[in-house]
C-alpha cells in the first residue's frame, strides 16, 4: 500500500509474507548503483498511517519490513509484528526490520508486540531525521540487528544543523533477549550526536546482548553483574595477536555492564518517577 499526502487505517488486518521488491537507481555522473524498496505492507510519504490491532508476519522490504514512513505520522495500537525483515542480501538501506520512521512527524506506538524481527540496524524499529516517537507499554522480544546497532530500536540522527531533535520516549515497555552485533542489544543511539533525546521510564531490560568488534566477541552479564557467558568467533582467535583479543573482550564486558546499569536505572525510575530530562547518547 502506498499512501502519499493522505491517511490510511488498517483495522485488525492480517498481513503475511508481503514483499516490496528491490529497484535500482544510479545517480547521474555516478558509478554507484543503489538498490532500494520501502515498506513491505505500507510505504507512506507526508501521510498518516493508523494500524489498530492485527498481525504482521514475515513481511520484507529494503527498509521498513512492514512500514516505511517518510515525513509521516504513524500510530500503532495493539498490533503484533513478528518475523519481519529487510532484504539483507541486496538492499542499500537495510534498516528497521518492522518499522522505519524517517522525518519530522509525531508517532505513537501503544501496547504493541515486536518479536523476532531482523535488520542490519534497528532490528524492530529505526527512528531517524527529527522523528518524535512515543512508545507506551508493549514488548520487544528476540529482535536482532545483524550487522550493526540497536537490537530492538536504533535512534539515529542524519539531520542537518537546525533541524528538530530525533526523540524517543518509552514508558512501561519490556525488552527481552534482543541482540545487536555491535552496540545496544536493546536500544542504541548515535553517541556522537547532540541532536538525540531518549527518555525511558518504568521499562524492564532482560537478557539483551551486544557484541564487540562487530560481533566477534559476545558476553552476557547477569543483573548482579556476574559474567555468565563469553562467546568468541573463531576468526578472532589469533595466537599472534592476543592483545587485540584482550581489548575486544574488555570492550564487550564494559558494554554488557552498561546495559545492566541501564536496566537498573530503569527499575529505579519506578520508584523515583522516571528519568529527568533527555538522555542523548545512552546505549542500553
Amino acid at each position: 500500500i502506498y499512501v502519499g499526502f493522505g491517511e490510511v487505517t488498517l483495522n485488525n488486518v492480517t498481513a503475511t509474507n508481503n514483499e516490496a521488491k528491490l529497484s535500482e537507481y544510479t545517480p547521474e555522473n555516478s558509478e554507484t548503483t543503489y538498490k532500494y524498496s520501502f515498506g513491505g505492507v505500507v510505504d507512506a510519504y507526508n501521510a498518516t498511517v493508523n494500524i489498530i490491532g492485527g498481525t504482521y508476519t514475515g513481511n520484507s522490504a529494503g527498509a521498513g519490513g512492514v512500514v516505511y514512513a517518510n515525513k509521516s505520522a504513524v500510530n500503532l495500537s495493539g498490533a503484533t509484528f513478528e518475523n519481519n525483515t529487510v532484504n539483507l542480501e541486496g538492499a542499500s538501506t537495510k534498516k528497521g526490520g518492522a518499522i522505519m520512521l524517517y522525518g519530522a512527524a509525531a508517532s505513537v506506538v501503544d501496547n504493541c508486540i515486536f518479536k523476532t524481527n531482523t535488520a542490519a540496524t534497528g532490528g524492530a524499529m529505526y527512528v531517524d531525521y527529527g522523528a518524535t516517537v512515543t512508545v507506551t507499554g508493549g514488548s520487544f522480544q528476540g529482535n536482532q540487528a545483524l550487522a550493526g546497532d540497536g537490537g530492538a530500536i536504533l535512534l539515529a540522527d542524519s539531520t542537518s544543523s537546525g533541524k528538530a531533535a530525533t526523540t524517543l520516549n518509552i514508558t512501561n515497555a519490556s525488552f527481552t533477549s534482543n541482540s545487536a552485533s555491535s552496540k545496544g542489544g536493546a536500544i542504541s543511539t548515535d553517541a556522537s550526536s547532540p541532536n538525540l533525546v531518549l527518555k525511558a521510564t518504568g521499562c524492564t531490560f532482560s537478557q539483551n546482548t551486544s557484541g564487540a568488534g562487530g560481533g566477534a566477541v559476545e558476553v552476557v552479564v547477569s543483573g548482579t553483574k556476574e559474567l555468565v557467558k563469553v562467546k568468541l568467533q573463531e576468526d578472532v582467535v589469533d595466537p599472534d595477536d592476543i592483545e587485540m583479543l584482550e581489548d575486544l573482550i574488555v570492550a564487550a564486558v564494559n558494554e554488557a555492564l552498561k546495559q545492566v546499569d541501564a536496566a537498573s536505572a530503569s527499575a529505579m525510575s519506578k520508584l523515583t518517577g522516571g528519568f529527568g530530562g533527555g538522555m542523548p547518547g545512552m546505549p542500553f
